[in-house]
């Protein structure tokens, strides 16, 4: 999806989120449009890898209590 469809995608939306209201006014849908599309592309992309920032415990285990005994 290139940026002037995600764009439209986003006003076509914004338009749809202010049906209920009754708020037909252009700077508002313009105004929630926007605030869609910076969300989306602030979003983190799905091609970098997690990192695991703690390391795996070494050793023997903890023996947990049991606090229902």
């Amino acid at each position: 999806m290139n940026e002037l469809e995600a764009r439209v995608r986003c006003l076509e939306l914004a338009a749809q989120l202010h049906k209920p209201s009754g708020d037909y006014s252009p700077e508002g849908i313009v105004k929630s449009a926007t605030l869609l599309y910076a969300f989306a592309q602030a979003s983190p992309s799905a091609e970098k890898p997690v990192e695991i920032a703690d390391k795996p415990k070494r050793g023997r285990p903890v023996k947990e209590t049991d606090i229902l005994s």
